[in-house]
């Protein structure tokens, strides 16, 4: 949380992101995501939240449930 990640991304690191989070390989042999920059370090997955994370539609900031 309140973490930013400067690595420079595009829309295809979301496919990229998909194919490796899920392991579908590359979809095909002309991926955009083949040569994106991954989207890994804006997530850590070696430490999940186990409470819910709601964010308040007014202001945008984070309701503690």
């Amino acid at each position: 949380m309140n973490f930013v990640d400067h690595q420079l991304t595009a829309q295809s690191s979301i496919i990229r992101f998909v194919e490796g989070t899920w392991r579908f390989g590359r979809l095909g042999d002309q991926s955009p995501g083949a040569s994106s920059a991954t989207l890994d370090g804006m997530f850590d997955f070696r430490h999940p939240h186990h409470s819910p994370f709601i964010l308040d539609p007014t202001s945008g900031g984070c309701l503690h449930a």
